[in-house]
């Protein structure tokens, strides 16, 4: 069981991974040996995690992307593809909360939630999958959201927050459907694709709410667990579904959400 587990010689790209869930599982394959590409748009975190790790004897490395623009995901794999020749693992952690910026109008919202959470996604997917194709295939895992099955009742917004909750949720459904997508085209290739739809994750993202005694109370209420995850709880179970552990498995989207859907 060991070796199933032992990433050494792997390669794996994080697109979204210099902070909160990203950089948990980033840390998590660090730990297990592989070369990590920490791929962000926010380089001056990206690389503070990397470097971070290398003075730990870690083979980590920062990359600059932007997920709305295809054009900066090529770069990126273009890059990753000269220093190490193939990707052996994705993980597409991208994704904005549903909160409505000052002044903007709720159709606008639901075009950018959208945009980013599911459409950066889809971009990273078809630039980084195309060359894991090329090489022999891979594992990718996509972070979806319990919102892709359920409305969270207890994160339910006012009036002008409405149309940011649609798109997340409208979002993170797309991408659970459209990684059981890729999966069953790409099964052919090599690729086996599954996506993670955690609950309520201690982030920076969601530490606005989380921080609120009342809402905070009221989520875990609601969580048969009795407990907000933290990253480390999502990234063991991206690692399971990276491994080879779990070679027979695709096209599945799990919920890792402490009981919380179940009611």
């Amino acid at each position: 069981m060991d070796t199933i587990f032992d990433f050494r010689g792997k390669t794996a790209v994080v697109a979204g991974g210099a902070s909160g869930l990203g950089q948990g599982i980033a840390d998590r394959l660090l730990e297990a040996g592989a070369r990590v590409y920490i791929c962000d748009l926010n380089q001056e975190r990206a690389k503070k995690v990397a470097w971070d790790w290398c003075e730990k004897g870690a083979d980590a490395r920062a990359v600059y992307i932007d997920g709305t623009n295809p054009s900066s995901l090529q770069e990126a794999a273009d890059l990753i593809m000269q220093e190490s020749g193939r990707i052996h693992y994705l993980v597409n952690t991208m994704g904005i909360g549903a909160k409505a910026r000052e002044g903007e109008a709720w159709a606008d919202t639901f075009r950018r939630v959208v945009g980013i959470n599911m459409m950066g996604i889809f971009n990273s997917c078809t630039v980084f999958g195309e060359e894991m194709i090329k090489t022999g295939g891979g594992s990718i895992v996509n972070i979806a959201s319990q919102a892709a099955t359920i409305v969270p009742a207890k994160t339910r917004p006012g009036r002008g927050g409405e149309y940011g909750l649609i798109g997340y949720c409208t979002s993170k459904a797309g991408v659970k459907h459209m990684t059981r997508a890729m999966a069953t085209l790409w099964a052919q290739y090599g690729i086996r694709a599954n996506s993670v739809s955690p609950g309520y994750v201690d982030t920076p993202l969601t530490a606005e709410p989380h921080s609120d005694p009342q809402i905070r109370a009221s989520m875990i209420a609601g969580i048969p667990l009795r407990r907000i995850a933290q990253p480390d709880d999502i990234a063991g179970l991206v690692l399971f579904l990276l491994s080879d552990a779990s070679s027979y498995l695709t096209a599945q989207d799990v919920i890792i959400d402490g009981g919380y859907t179940a009611q």
